[in-house]
């Protein structure tokens, strides 16, 4: 058996998924996702690859507190039809000035008027905005902090807690270190003070706001289990869309027999799953009914391939970034006359000491910010590791080079991209790289106004 479908399996025991807090909500989804991440880490050698705890200086805390609450979803004065509750990490590029969410304003500038979007300060937010409606959800987190500042967990929280951690102690096929298990009690210990809070101001923006259908971005990853069940219990449809690869390993998106048969955790997921293409749908297991939905960002800025350049676009990960860093040294050596242009994903910013030797290279480009579209028009070649950003990339005609190993194989789809397992393979097939060969349709279907419109018209809260 895989390590992914060993993880997998701990959904099926009773002592991690049967536990829940006086709220009702189970501990296991929230901190689920974090749990196997760390312990696939471990297995793979992977690199953390977000910078959780940057240090904010206070006059910043304060700057976001004061707008999260100046702009806080509970002073909505009206209705909306339609919330989208985003987490900002799309919010990479401008139209007309403003800015613009590749992953959910498609979706909200189809019934702007009808849709309410709820963006996230502390990751990156940022003003002024192409949508009209825009509230923050931080209003929620400081106004819950706040809250659980006063009242200590309640000792019957804090006993299922112990009982979660010592499962995750003797039942997990990979033991964890410490800060990996003191990160796990800290959030729950965490969540236990803030869910009462949480739920009152939920419940509140319910009453007032009474939408009807809810999208939120990562619901499948279980940090938004509470948000998902509240939804659910007060009559709101909720929905995921895609925002990134979906495979058979990918354990947010594939959960054991005994979550999928358990009410009280399927309400703990989005009730849709709203995928790019047909492909996606088939490497699902999970409570939510899957949607295919298509890729708006793709249908409405892609175009074929067409290079006129011999740039290489390295597309880099934080969880591989001291592997794509040799990778694109040895590029730049090997092809002193090429631009290789270095694409950090936004997580990997913060760790600035794992890719500052690039800067030295003259014929390196680091790209870190704006759409990676761009990138992609101007490349001739693409090299990376397991990023949605490859799978674009042929679906574009481009020729792709994937990094081959466990995780690559067990994450990305076979049909993507030519593998290489060494530098001197990559250089080779730099050379004269085979173009992409598969059908963009089965990755990103069309017409997702269509298809959009109709889900949200049609829609309804299953029982």
């Amino acid at each position: 058996m895989s390590i992914f479908e060993e993880l997998r399996a701990l959904d099926d025991i009773d002592e991690l998924r049967g536990p829940r807090f006086t709220s009702g909500i189970p501990l296991w989804p929230l901190i689920r996702w974090f749990a196997t991440s760390s312990a696939l880490e471990r297995v793979h050698g992977l690199q953390t690859p977000f910078a959780t705890n940057r240090p904010r200086p206070v006059r910043e805390l304060v700057a976001v507190v004061a707008r999260a609450l100046a702009r806080s979803p509970l002073l909505v004065r009206r209705p909306f039809e339609i919330v989208i509750a985003s987490n900002s990490g799309g919010l990479v590029m401008q139209r007309e000035g403003r800015w613009f969410d590749r992953i959910n304003d498609y979706f909200a500038g189809e019934l702007p008027d009808r849709t309410l979007v709820l963006d996230t300060l502390l990751h990156g937010a940022k003003q002024p905005r192409f949508v009209p409606h825009v509230r923050y959800i931080d209003a929620f987190d400081v106004l819950a902090g706040i809250g659980a500042r006063l009242r200590r967990p309640r000792d019957v929280d804090l006993t299922a807690i112990d009982r979660v951690m010592a499962t995750i102690r003797t039942r997990f096929p990979v033991p964890l270190d410490a800060a990996a298990l003191a990160s796990i009690r800290a959030q729950l210990a965490s969540w236990a003070a803030r869910l009462p809070f949480f739920h009152d101001l939920y419940r509140r923006f319910f009453d007032r706001v009474r939408p009807r259908v809810m999208l939120i971005q990562g619901a499948s990853h279980g940090a938004l289990a509470h948000v998902c069940t509240w939804a659910h219990a007060a009559g709101i449809v909720t929905a995921e869309p895609q925002h990134g690869v979906i495979s058979r390993s990918h354990l947010a998106y594939n959960y054991g027999a005994g979550a999928l048969a358990d009410p009280d955790f399927a309400r703990c997921l989005p009730e849709h799953l709203l995928v790019y293409g047909e492909f996606w749908a088939g490497e699902v297991r999970s409570a939510s009914a899957i949607d295919v939905i298509g890729c708006p960002h793709f249908s409405e800025t892609a175009r074929p391939a067409r290079p006129t350049g011999d740039d290489v676009l390295v597309v880099s990960q934080g969880i591989c970034t001291d592997l794509m860093v040799r990778l694109a040294t040895a590029i730049a050596a090997r092809f002193p006359t090429r631009r290789c242009v270095f694409r950090l994903h936004p997580g990997e910013l913060a760790f600035r000491e794992r890719y500052a030797s690039l800067a030295g290279i003259a014929n390196v480009e680091l790209s870190e910010r704006g759409d990676i579209y761009e990138q992609l028009a101007a490349a001739s070649v693409v090299v990376g590791y397991s990023s949605m950003a490859l799978v674009e990339a042929c679906g574009l005609g481009l020729p792709v080079l994937v990094y081959d190993d466990e995780t690559t194989r067990a994450y990305l789809p076979r049909q993507v991209g030519t593998r290489f397992r060494s530098t001197d393979e990559l250089l080779a097939h730099l050379v004269a790289p085979a173009p992409s060969e598969i059908d963009p349709k089965a990755f990103f279907a069309p017409d997702w106004r269509e298809r959009y419109r109709a889900f949200v018209m049609y829609c309804r809260p299953r029982a």
